[in-house]
Formats: C-alpha cells, structure tokens, sequence
C-alpha cells in the first residue's frame, strides 16, 4: 500500500494563546475572581487555535512586590481536599492530601 506524499509527511502545528488562570482562579482578593473560561475558549476560537495548555498553581498565596504589583494573591482550588486537622499558615483547615477537593476535579473535566 503506498501514501499520498502530503499524507506521508503530514504535521500538526499546535497553536494556542498562554494565560495562567485557566484551571485555578487567580487573583488579588480571596476568593479570587472566577476565570471566564468560556471567553477563553470563544478568543481561541476566533483566533482559530486548537491548543490549550492548562496550568495549576501550586502556591496558595504569593506576594508580587518582586514584580512592583504590591498585592498579596491568591489561587483557588487546588488539588487536595482543606478538611481540617489544624489550621495552615494562611489561616485556613490544612489540607488532607488523601483527599482531593472535588472543585478541582470538576474543572479538570468540564472547565
């Protein structure tokens, strides 16, 4: 069986546009303000992309005086569950890292 030259050679050029808040929200105000992801799909679109590279945050907070901003961020879920067991450094119920935090899990699929 022999192949058509193009279908021989063929390449798929993935292009998309970056943002980092795409599965977590990211912000300065806690909670942080909710990613529109439909308007990120709908600019993909337009701009006829067929990649998205999503992003997590591992920081639960982070300060951008480095970047002369002055505010104090915060990222919203994360993968694991915050239950309890004390209180973590950001004053919150630490988190239990048997469990995941289903809000998390429900963007992975359906952002």
């Amino acid at each position: 069986m022999s192949c058509s030259p193009c279908k021989k050679n063929l390449v798929q050029n993935l292009i998309g546009a970056h943002t980092w808040p795409n599965i977590v929200d990211i912000g300065p105000t806690d909670p942080p303000p909710r990613f529109d992801f439909d308007a990120f799909l709908d600019f993909q679109q337009r701009h006829h992309h067929n990649f998205i590279r999503l992003w997590t945050w591992e920081c639960i907070q982070w300060n951008t005086a480095g970047n002369d901003q002055k505010q104090l961020h915060t990222a919203y879920p994360h993968p694991w569950a915050r239950i309890g067991g004390g209180q973590a450094v950001d004053g919150k119920p630490r988190f239990d890292l048997t469990q995941f935090d289903p809000e998390y899990l429900r963007r992975l699929r359906t952002p």
